[in-house]
């Protein structure tokens, strides 16, 4: 079965994205990056639900600017000791966070080499 247009691969497409918007079914297996971003920007998730039950995606800094997670629902996203965080941010060039969905949370992970990120609740 293809994924993002890619039948029998392990291949990831690749988005870069400019500015503030939502995450939709569509975003499933990309990996989103801030490349040339000239300011923060926020990726809006949906809430939670069973049709978006294994939606995953990642975001890449590529550019020194806030890039941000943020949950549409108030207290849906679990991240490091956090079961009920809005949202997840980091600024630092080549950190990268998982998000993945189950049907009633979001989760996200950061992915570094001892970059740093911001939750909030």
């Amino acid at each position: 079965m293809a994924k993002n247009g890619y039948s029998m691969s392990n291949r990831q497409a690749v988005e870069v994205v400019t500015a503030d918007r939502e995450v939709t079914e569509l975003d499933c297996g990309k990996i989103l990056t801030n490349t040339g971003a000239s300011g923060a920007i926020t990726l809006t998730l949906p809430e939670p639900s069973e049709s978006l039950s294994g939606i995953n995606f990642r975001m890449v800094v590529r550019s020194a600017q806030n890039f941000k997670v943020a949950s549409h629902t108030v207290d849906t996203l679990v991240s490091r000791n956090d079961a009920g965080a809005d949202s997840i941010l980091s600024a630092q060039i080549g950190n990268s966070i998982y998000v993945f969905c189950d049907d009633s949370n979001w989760y996200a992970y950061g992915i570094t080499d001892g970059g740093t990120y911001t939750i909030a609740t």
